[in-house]
């Protein structure tokens, strides 16, 4: 297996602080080229995408609920991501079906493995208002939110660690902020 793309994918985090440099649009722009190129289901290529960068940036941090798992307020104060990616649903090009989930996650896995090539960081979030989404962004009729992608420069520590003793897959902070994500083993996952 190529090694650095095993790399890559291991440092393909979720992350919820980020240094405020603004990304550019033109940044975004080449993280979505990526997307476009990935595999699609019956090669539809239903997803659409929009930029968000700027004071539009700034307020939409509020839109989302971050880290569920997590008891502690993230993006923490001066470190909300200063880009998102919104992968949607063109209705016009296909309706919902079950491939179209597929779809977007191979879109938002390719823009997140994109974003970590070039020194940046992402996160994907699900947890928000659709309707409520598509108005602050004023989206044309027929598209759908389906997943927000943050982009910048990351602002903090993600660690891969081995599942411990009791099994439990929830991922954690310690006191100093680092935050810990736990991997089953291979032997765990693979089924013989």
């Amino acid at each position: 297996m190529n090694s650095d793309l095993k790399d890559l994918v291991c440092r393909t985090r979720s992350y919820r602080a980020y240094d405020p440099a603004p990304v550019t649009e033109e940044t975004l722009r080449e993280l979505v080229d990526v997307a476009r190129l990935t595999n699609n289901g019956m090669n539809m290529q239903e997803l659409k995408y929009r930029l968000v960068t700027g004071d539009e940036a700034a307020g939409l941090h509020t839109e989302v609920r971050w880290a569920g798992l997590l008891s502690v307020k993230l993006p923490p104060e001066g470190s909300c991501p200063p880009a998102y990616i919104l992968i949607c649903l063109d209705t016009a090009v296909r309706s919902e079906a079950a491939s179209e989930k597929i779809d977007v996650g191979i879109a938002a896995e390719a823009i997140a493995l994109a974003a970590t090539e070039r020194g940046l960081g992402s996160c994907m979030l699900g947890s928000f208002d659709r309707g409520h989404l598509a108005g602050t962004l004023h989206l044309p009729e027929g598209l759908i939110p389906e997943l927000l992608l943050s982009i910048g420069k990351p602002a903090e520590t993600v660690v891969l660690t081995d599942l411990p003793a009791d099994g439990k897959t929830a991922y954690y902070r310690d006191a100093a902020g680092t935050h810990f994500v736990p991997k089953r083993p291979l032997d765990d996952v693979i089924v013989r």
